[in-house]
């Protein structure tokens, strides 16, 4: 299996380098293309530490959303409050 997908990978760089696509098939080369993705998840499996990586970094994706929508309403709310203080104060830009 894994080396079809390598080949496929290998076909896929091919036609970037030659630029042998043609308008038409641009989104299906593009969905060939994102195959890559495959060899690098093979690539992960056999290496400990990129799996150690992986797992850390899928553990920091939810503390880093509740951090990141805690911002945004902070700057929300402020700039709903300095919309209300100086609505009108300065008549320019």
């Amino acid at each position: 299996m894994w080396n079809i997908a390598d080949f496929f990978v290998i076909i896929m760089a091919i036609f970037d380098l030659l630029n042998l696509h043609h308008p038409r098939y641009e989104g299906l080369l593009n969905a060939f293309k994102s195959l890559k993705i495959f060899h690098l998840l093979k690539l992960m499996k056999k290496n400990d530490l990129m799996v150690i990586i992986r797992n850390t970094m899928t553990r920091a994706i939810k503390p880093t959303i509740v951090a990141l929508t805690l911002a945004l309403t902070f700057i929300f709310i402020y700039g709903l409050v300095g919309v209300g203080l100086f609505r009108g104060k300065y008549y320019y830009c």
